[in-house]
């Protein structure tokens, strides 16, 4: 992989970048810097040749020499950016985090954006948080990026943070994926934190879950008012000294609480002392609150000391734990030693010594899921009872899956039939099988009552196993029909070509009837509903979808054609292996709710072997001769399916279409396509 382009005296060439192609690059590497000018908002004050420097970005202008002044994190300056693109650009974006602690954003001397107020004193700068992306409009081959910066609140000063560009999409699916993931860390520590609350409630004397629960809580506080500053999105207007109070304050509460967090577990190695020191010296940052934003942030390195002290300490105090066996001690440090590098990246990150990201979410992660092994471990003996009843479940499942499918469970994503609610749905892509027995009212006449409940569940029991053995589930008979669901049209198609070969060895096994069976089958393939319906009392699986009920009736149609299987159109379209049977177009039909007729193909690959080779004989002259037919050439359509007939007698659709076009010019009727 190449290297990132990064910008070098002032300039950064990006004309080998396709910005197009979702690509976000980051701004950095060397901009030109003026100290104490305002070279877009002020031009007429700058004299660039006597009073520009470069320096790195991002980064602060904290010890830079200007002048032969060592500057302070106090004051205000101006960057610039020469960039070349590839070509001119109708749209792009640029993505921006903080700087210190207000700054104007200026793209081809036009201000698109503005972060606080941006002033030469401390009473004409308002500083702010608001990360953001900024859209550009008509970027041309060369542009200038300005962006002056001025900080009279926080002790560092400069531009902090790296600028991305690229094009919208990349730079909105960017900002969506941390976003994301940001979100889901707040969310999963939030659930953990009310865990570990939840273990405490039922067991007092355990603090530590207490406080493992409350260090939890204290990082999604420290997530919201960090990196993409979710807080201040919710809330713009909140003063900047509360926010960053609010930021120190769990950066000074976070560490005491997972000091005495560690000494509840392990408290011969986790001296009291020592939790009682990192205490006290927390509360003592805590007090310093009071003090405005401009003294508070100077606190932060002293603090990092003590963090680092403390995270020191806790590794020495689980390497003693491991010495003496302690249970737990081993997977504890490895999870803890995960957590101290993701602490330690940070500290370094946030004094700009590195350019990575936040880790300690992560890190806290990786402790948590330790601790929670560990729990495991200390509960196992308590959980054996739930054992012995989770085997009871599972036998009382499979007696329920004999009602409810497992497969419906799963797309529910419930382990069991207990977990199911009313209203619980789900929405899937999916494909519907029907299938029904032809003209079974008159077959059944002839049975009794229980001559017919045999006879049908050994059909079933025949036809089931094609089903389940190509992936497919039941979701309900209706009588003697069959309503099934897939994940792949190609699982539909190969189950019922298995069905009519099964449908074979029935009939050769049953004397009872008069003359072999014969079955329709329908398939369609859609978006559907499965969840549950009825009442808190009694309540149902089932699937909602128009797909069904046209599933339902290209079963039905099979009447018509003399056909076996039916299948829609986007079917055929989603199918992958449509080269691997015979199949042939059929032509369009209405269906009652839709504006559109909907085209319908025969799969005749399980039609006996002569029919099978005259229909793939036949199958180019019969879709033109369908293609005419609904063009309105209705003699030149009667001729190629008389044609087609007087070869194969047993080609019903070739009939069907045939007595179509006599009636049609006997009667001189409109082409209609079928209504089902």
């Amino acid at each position: 992989m190449e290297p990132a382009p990064e910008a070098v005296k002032g300039y950064l060439d990006l004309s080998g970048v396709n910005l197009t192609n979702r690509e976000v690059v980051n701004l950095d590497g060397e901009w030109e810097f003026y100290w104490k000018k305002l070279i877009r908002s002020e031009p007429e004050s700058i004299n660039p040749s006597n009073e520009m420097i470069y320096t790195s970005v991002p980064g602060s202008w904290n010890g830079m020499i200007v002048g032969g002044e060592k500057l302070s994190g106090y004051g205000y300056a101006s960057y610039r950016l020469k960039l070349s693109l590839a070509r001119e650009e109708e749209y792009l974006a640029i993505k921006v985090l903080d700087m210190a602690t207000s700054f104007n954003l200026w793209v081809n001397g036009v201000i698109v954006f503005q972060n606080g107020k941006v002033g030469k004193t401390a009473e004409s700068t308002i500083p702010q948080y608001r990360p953001d992306i900024i859209f550009l409009k008509n970027m041309l081959p060369e542009n200038e990026i300005v962006v002056e910066v001025a900080n009279f609140s926080h002790s560092k000063g400069g531009f902090w943070e790296s600028m991305r560009l690229g094009s919208m999409d990349g730079i909105h699916d960017m900002r969506e994926r941390i976003l994301g993931f940001d979100l889901f860390l707040v969310g999963s520590l939030l659930i953990m934190g009310i865990y570990h609350f939840g273990l405490f409630s039922l067991r007092r004397k355990d603090k530590s879950s207490f406080l493992l629960g409350l260090f939890c809580f204290i990082i999604v506080v420290r997530l919201l008012t960090t990196g993409e500053r979710l807080f201040h999105n919710t809330f713009p207007n909140l003063n900047w000294e509360v926010s960053l109070k609010i930021e120190y304050l769990t950066f000074f509460a976070a560490t005491p609480v997972f000091a005495h967090f560690l000494h509840s577990l392990y408290k011969e190695e986790f001296k009291q002392i020592h939790a009682r020191f990192i205490l006290f010296s927390s509360l003592f940052f805590i007090f310093l609150l009071v003090f405005p934003g401009y003294l508070l942030t100077r606190t932060a390195i002293p603090f990092q000391v003590i963090t680092l002290y403390s995270m020191s300490y806790g590794v020495l105090a689980l390497i003693r734990a491991i010495r003496k066996n302690k249970e737990g001690s081993l997977v504890a440090l490895i999870g803890f030693i995960i957590l101290f590098i993701a602490i330690f990246n940070d500290i370094l990150y946030a004094n700009l010594v590195i350019n990575t990201t936040t880790l300690t979410p992560f890190g806290l992660f990786a402790f948590i899921f330790s601790q929670a092994f560990l729990l495991s471990v200390r509960f196992s003996k308590a959980f054996f009872n739930v054992e012995v009843l989770s085997q009871s479940l599972i036998h009382t499942n499979k007696a329920y899956s004999r009602f409810v499918p497992i497969e419906f469970l799963s797309y529910l994503e419930k382990e069991n039939i207990m977990d199911v609610s009313l209203g619980d749905q789900v929405q899937r892509k999916m494909t519907i099988l029907f299938s029904d027995i032809r003209s079974f009212t008159s077959i059944s006449e002839n049975m009794s009552p229980e001559e017919n409940f045999n006879f049908i569940n050994s059909y079933l029991s025949a036809m089931n196993p094609s089903i389940r053995d190509n992936n497919g589930f039941i979701d309900k008979y209706i009588g003697d029909a069959i309503m099934a669901l897939f994940p792949t049209p190609d699982d539909a198609v190969r189950a019922s070509l298995s069905m009519l070969k099964k449908l074979d060895e029935f009939n050769e096994s049953q004397s009872i009837l008069e003359e072999p069976l014969r079955i329709g089958i329908g398939i369609h393939t859609g978006n559907l509903m499965l969840g549950t319906v009825g009442d808190t009392e009694r309540m149902e699986g089932t699937v909602i979808s128009d797909a069904v009920n046209l599933a339902s009736r290209l079963e039905g149609l099979t009447k018509n054609y003399g056909a076996n299987i039916i299948v829609s159109e986007q079917t055929m379209l989603f199918l992958e292996e449509s080269d691997g049977f015979g199949f042939r177009f059929l032509g369009k039909v209405e269906v009652k709710g839709k504006r559109e007729p909907a085209s319908v193909f025969e799969i005749f690959e399980a039609d006996p072997t002569d029919l099978k080779d005259k229909k793939y004989k036949s199958k180019v002259m019969f879709e033109m001769a369908i293609n005419a037919f609904f063009s309105g050439e209705v003699d030149r359509a009667s001729i190629m399916f008389q044609n087609i007939y007087r070869e194969n007698n047993g080609d019903r659709a070739a009939k069907y279409y045939l007595e179509k076009c006599n009636f049609t010019k006997n009667y001189h009727s409109e082409i209609t396509d079928v209504k089902i």
